[in-house]
């Protein structure tokens, strides 16, 4: 007796654990039927009810197979129960169809508290039970997404309230949820569950993705990734000061003179730039051409890439990011415009050396390309040589520039 009371003991402790709530079937309701009663999954050695239980088991010699479990209209003896030691493993479907057999068709429920109830009439069908309402009972976990994300519906626990003052968690999916659109930010987006006609809503937020940090360099990277064919209009100004030679005679400077610069792309990532050069010592101007002058060069210089802006400051308004670079590097395809610009003439000669570049770059936040190139200054040294006009050797600082160079498709 004393071995049979502790295994009861044993199940009862496991009704309690996997006990269930909110019925969706009629019958037979959850619970321990023993010797024509129904008592609670929950039942434990002190309640009142335990005592009326060990008559019945008493009643019936303590035949656990004639004792069943019912749980969530699923049905076991107990006595599968306690050979197995665990109540969900020998759990078997449809126990309303057991009704007659091994589950009387008629039992009296007993509650925890030794309370008898009126008879109820244990059904061999399944009834429906009708859906009135359901409720967010749990919200989701994720309710603030980033443009591009996926509906998340982790953790959201939806509720289902039916006509018979029951209720049971429902089976959600993504399907259950319209409404979710992350094209676009917004501050407040309703979403609907829908579970059998019936409805609840709750909001998310929208925002917009937030991506790495803008840098000068990814800047510079997007707008050559972005490039097509343009067309830039600027004025390149320069000047290589006065040259004096023996005695009182000097010959004026060599000079860009202010005149529209046009970058006609020939083909992606690739221009020809003519500038048209203004020599004193000659009577007519003279068109530089740089051919096949690479665009990029303008924001990345030759052969580096990014790298020409790597330590630009950037800054930016509603529409547009923008890069200032200081005294770096100047390009190759500039400096070949102003050593045309210095030798125009074959009676001296001039090299240019460490000219350094300062401008704004202006980049476009809605199509990632450049708009202009601005405040365009290059400084640095000029070297004239002896030449036929016995001019004086002698280092000479220059200055050349440009108010901007401005990009049109």
């Amino acid at each position: 007796m004393k071995i049979k009371r502790k295994v009861l003991v044993s199940i009862l402790c496991l009704m309690f654990l996997f006990s269930v709530t909110g019925m969706a079937f009629a019958a037979p309701q959850d619970g321990y039927y023993a010797n024509g009663h129904r008592y609670d999954l929950t039942l434990d050695v002190t309640d009142a009810a335990y005592l009326t239980y060990l008559e019945d088991m008493a009643a019936i010699d303590f035949d656990f197979s004639k004792v069943i479990i019912v749980s969530d209209n699923k049905f076991a003896a107990v006595q599968a129960a306690v050979d197995a030691g665990s109540i969900p493993e020998v759990l078997q479907p449809n126990a309303h169809e057991q009704v007659g057999t091994a589950i009387p068709s008629t039992v009296i429920p007993i509650a925890n508290n030794g309370t008898v109830g009126p008879g109820e009439i244990v059904s061999d069908t399944l009834e429906e039970l009708v859906l009135e309402s359901i409720a967010i009972t749990t919200p989701a976990d994720k309710l603030v997404y980033n443009v591009g994300d996926q509906l998340d519906i982790t953790g959201m626990v939806v509720t289902g309230y039916y006509d018979d003052g029951s209720s049971k968690v429902l089976p959600m999916t993504e399907a259950n949820v319209t409404g979710f659109d992350s094209s676009a930010a917004v501050a407040s987006q309703t979403l609907t569950v829908t579970v059998e006609g019936k409805t609840a809503e709750y909001t998310v937020e929208i925002k917009e993705a937030v991506g790495p940090p803008v840098t000068a360099t990814s800047l510079i990277e997007t707008a050559i990734a972005n490039f097509v064919p343009v067309k830039g209009e600027g004025t390149f100004t320069g000047i290589v000061p006065s040259v004096k030679v023996a005695g009182d005679v000097t010959i004026d400077n060599v000079k860009m003179v202010p005149a529209t610069t046009t970058i006609n792309a020939a083909k992606e990532e690739s221009s020809i730039l003519t500038v048209k050069i203004t020599p004193m010592v000659q009577t007519t101007d003279k068109d530089v051409t740089a051919a096949a002058f690479p665009f990029a060069e303008i924001i990345s210089g030759s052969g580096v890439g990014a790298e020409l802006v790597s330590t630009g400051i950037v800054s930016e308004d509603a529409n547009y990011y923008y890069i200032q670079l200081t005294e770096v590097n100047c390009p190759d395809s500039i400096m070949a415009i102003f050593n045309a610009a210095a030798n125009v003439n074959s009676s001296y000669g001039m090299e240019l050396s460490n000219q350094k570049l300062s401008c704004q770059i202006k980049v476009s936040k809605t199509t990632g390309r450049v708009v202009s190139v601005n405040d365009i200054i290059v400084t640095g040294a000029i070297e004239v040589t002896k030449s036929t006009l016995n001019l004086a050797n002698g280092t000479y600082a220059n200055t050349f520039n440009c108010s901007s160079i401005t990009i049109t498709n």
